[in-house]
């Protein structure tokens, strides 16, 4: 036995028109933050205290002498045998922001630094990093190929490659015209810790 539904003509139309404009409709991409960390490490050999020179050997034997700058603090507490521990960090955020006011002017880069050293009497320690935010023009994206193309507010095009998924997937739902807040951030933190 068969069931028959049938609808009217209005209503299905209206329910077709619904489902295409659902179907053509694609959510904007969700912000996007891709970050890595990267640590390198070394052994102290010697101390040089007066003249402020460290010499270091590396993980893969490698030895190289640095000369410690004035504003690092507390030298003398730095002991042969000690690690001295070097992290790398750095991320690019994209988000895609509502046109401004129309004009298609880009927002020009902010940048914002940042630094810090021990407190006297801790155990040597820095860290240096660096923020800058720019909104830019999207002028072509390629999904084939994975690159995205744009325009910056110093007005140079570029073009960048992107490998990760989540940036895949980002640049997916882009299109020209479109415009997009980055963020790249990076820092630097240098550590002595103690012998193992």
């Amino acid at each position: 036995m068969s069931s028959r539904i049938s609808f009217h003509r209005r209503t299905t139309g209206a329910a077709l028109l619904t489902v295409l404009l659902a179907a053509c409709t694609s959510q904007p991409p969700q912000p996007a933050t891709l970050e890595s960390t990267e640590e390198v490490s070394a052994t102290v050999e010697a101390i040089d205290v007066q003249k402020r020179l460290l010499s270091l050997v590396g993980p893969d034997g490698e030895k190289i002498t640095v000369e410690v700058a004035p504003q690092v603090r507390n030298l003398p507490q730095v002991k042969v045998g000690d690690r001295v521990v070097a992290r790398y960090y750095k991320a690019l955020a994209a988000e895609l922001r509502s046109r401004g006011d129309g004009t298609g002017s880009t927002q020009a880069p902010v940048y914002e630094a940042t630094a810090s050293r021990a407190a006297e009497g801790e155990r040597p320690a820095a860290m240096v990093g660096a923020q800058s935010r720019q909104t830019v023009r999207v002028t072509s994206v390629d999904t084939k190929n994975n690159v995205v193309n744009f325009y910056g507010s110093d007005g140079l095009a570029r073009s960048v490659p992107v490998s990760s998924p989540q940036g895949k997937e980002f640049i997916s739902k882009l299109k020209a015209g479109d415009e997009v807040e980055l963020t790249y951030t990076e820092a630097v933190a240098l550590s002595v810790e103690p012998a193992k």
